[in-house]
Order: C-alpha cells, then sequence, then structure tokens
C-alpha cells in the first residue's frame, strides 16, 4: 500500500512538472518560428496557444 503511494505521489508530481514546462517549451519554438507564424501568435493567451497548436 504504501509503495501504491509513493508510485502516485511520484506520477503526480511528474505530471505536474510537465504541465509546467510544455508552454515554456512551446515558446521556446514560436521563437524559432518563420516571422509570420510569430505574428499571428505572439499576444495569444496560454490557452488560446495550446487550443491552435493542438488543432
Amino acid at each position: 500500500m504504501v509503495q501504491s503511494l509513493r508510485v502516485l505521489r511520484i506520477a503526480r508530481s511528474t505530471a505536474v512538472k510537465a504541465r509546467r514546462v510544455a508552454p515554456q517549451m512551446l515558446r521556446c519554438q514560436i521563437v524559432s518560428a518563420p516571422e509570420e507564424i510569430r505574428d499571428q501568435v505572439r499576444n495569444l493567451t496560454r490557452m488560446q496557444l495550446i487550443r491552435i497548436c493542438a488543432a
């Protein structure tokens, strides 16, 4: 039981870190994108940017 809880805590911690890093990586990719793409996504909120990239 203890080991199961430990695994769940580690999985949650990893997921939280990944969620925090993903938007940062996305912004870094935008910096190196062509200028017309940067202009389109420059002023979007994080959620708008995620939705556009997912589409």
